[in-house]
């Protein structure tokens, strides 16, 4: 299995990762020109060659697209209601964690009334 680095965005085939990363990249991974590796912009994943390594910046260009893996676990939460601008966020956040399932639960201290839903 290679190794998976995060970037920020790919454009046209190309990624960069700079700063305390990069340094992280080439000082203690000692990564090099030529070395392949995976990156993901968290919405694709990718094989990737490193172009160029330098203290605070490591360039890739892309080989190819691969496909995602499937989940190995399917995560269900169980989210007591609360004020509804603060379950929405949660929704959001869960959602971006790759939980498959929200269930609503009304609790002695949920927020009175949400159980009904929003007008």
């Amino acid at each position: 299995m290679r190794r998976r680095f995060f970037v920020d965005e790919v454009r046209s085939g190309r990624a960069e990762i700079s700063g305390d990363d990069a340094r992280h990249l080439t000082r203690v991974l000692r990564v090099e020109a030529g070395q392949r590796y995976e990156i993901s912009d968290n919405r694709n994943l990718y094989l990737a060659e490193i172009e160029t390594a330098r203290k605070e910046h490591v360039s890739f260009r892309t080989i190819e697209k691969l496909a995602l893996p499937a989940p190995t676990v399917r995560l269900i939460l169980c989210a007591a209601l609360i004020k509804f601008d603060h379950f929405e966020w949660m929704i959001e956040k869960a959602t971006e964690l790759g939980v498959s399932e929200i269930v609503p639960v009304e609790t002695v201290r949920s927020e009175r009334g949400l159980e009904r839903g929003r007008a």
